[in-house]
């Protein structure tokens, strides 16, 4: 084991259900998990961000229900894939180059209906759990106030903006190389690879990013939709290309389980300024040789509750493809010979214009002075682009 890791193990130990939300900015997030104590360095047990604690532990009455045996301390079990790789899944392999137990609890979301066994998680978590060699039977989840006999607790080797931790991306890369090739997923060949988000029509997406496709199939890139293969084969996928570039978004979370090096050429094109150091944190340290493009104008978003601020991971953004042009030319990427600036910009009209009607459709449309400020920011964003 490279990493150096802090564990701990403890009887008797207190752990809360998390109470909805359970990720969002603190405080109103990570509202539960182990209690801590004020033993030394707990902190780096807790659930972190930028290796910073945000969990809390409201006070929640007594804990009744009582867990015997002795179990390894898994964190949140949650549904959304970016998030979960992201800061969710790093205690598994240290914990299992550990401790000799083989038995995971998780902590649920009090009283909730779902998520309640190996049988209801979605399938990435089964799938990665599968990846641990985590058995279904030795999952627990615990939704209600416990106290468990002897658990085991080991610092997570990553978490959401901070990355990894020295010595953590070689366990991983040791782990992983192996465990790939035991389980032999389709390995379909693809060379130069694009990853997309053109898929998703309600946004959290760069407009116009099927014409770009269009134009890198025309060069030779496979065009890449992850939601379509197993964790283990996006895995594969992003290993064995010669060139990687991915569309900001959670998939670049499917590399999370990668260690030091196993990525080639990697791009990362950037969506939102203020989220370039995370995913960076994620690829630049599994690659070869790393790059961020981020001239592109981010619009906004107009998707989340009547009345509300809208949610900005579900917003649009817009490429500045003249400088996408001389950037993949510059670092050997495809020259985009092709690429039209006029045919970019009507793709990515007829974009926006589908976004805005499938949140019409939905009637998750925040307001219509939303709706009006995206609009606006297209058309100048639109403008600056063909400025000369």
């Amino acid at each position: 084991m490279h990493a150096r890791l802090l564990t701990k193990t403890l009887d008797n130990a207190q752990i809360q259900p998390f109470r909805h939300p359970l990720v969002a900015p603190p405080p109103h997030g990570f509202k539960g998990g182990l209690v801590p104590n004020d033993g030394p360095d707990w902190d780096r047990l807790r659930h972190t961000r930028y290796g910073q604690p945000v969990d809390c532990f409201p006070d929640a009455g007594p804990f009744e229900c009582q867990v015997a045996g002795e179990f390894v301390y898994a964190g949140p079990v949650y549904d959304h894939f970016g998030h979960f790789m992201s800061e969710m899944c790093h205690r598994f392999l240290p914990s299992l180059q550990s401790f000799d137990c083989r038995k995971f609890v998780f902590c649920g979301i009090l009283d909730h209906p779902l998520m309640q066994n190996f049988d209801m998680f979605p399938r990435f978590l089964q799938e990665l759990l599968i990846f641990f060699s985590i058995a279904a039977g030795d999952v627990t989840v615990l939704r209600k106030n416990s106290t468990v006999e002897r658990l085991h607790v080991c610092e997570a080797g990553s978490d959401f903006g901070g990355g990894p931790k020295p010595g953590y991306l070689k366990d991983l890369r040791e782990f992983t190389t192996t465990r790939l090739h035991d389980l032999q997923p389709c390995r379909t060949p693809m060379q130069n690879v694009y990853v997309s988000r053109s898929a998703l029509s309600i946004g959290g997406c760069f407009l116009g990013e099927r014409y770009l496709e269009s134009i890198l199939a025309e060069e030779g890139f496979s065009i890449f939709h992850p939601e379509k293969w197993s964790l283990t084969e996006q895995m594969a996928v992003y290993a064995q290309a010669d060139i990687l570039v991915f569309a900001e978004g959670s998939a670049c979370h499917g590399t999370e389980l990668l260690g030091e090096g196993m990525l080639n050429h990697c791009i990362l094109l950037a969506r939102r300024k203020d989220h370039v150091g995370i995913f960076e944190r994620v690829l630049k340290p599994r690659s070869t040789k790393f790059a961020t493009f981020d001239a592109s104008f981010n619009l906004g978003s107009i998707a989340g509750n009547a009345g509300e601020q809208p949610a900005a991971h579900i917003g649009v953004s817009l490429l500045d493809v003249n400088a996408l042009r001389r950037f993949f030319r510059q670092h050997g990427i495809s020259p985009l010979i092709d690429l039209r600036l006029d045919t970019y910009l009507e793709a990515a009209e007829s974009d926006l214009a589908r976004y805005i009607y499938a949140h019409l459709k939905q009637n998750s449309i925040t307001s219509l002075e939303h709706m009006k400020h995206v609009h606006e920011n297209f058309v100048a964003a639109r403008t600056a682009v063909c400025e000369p």
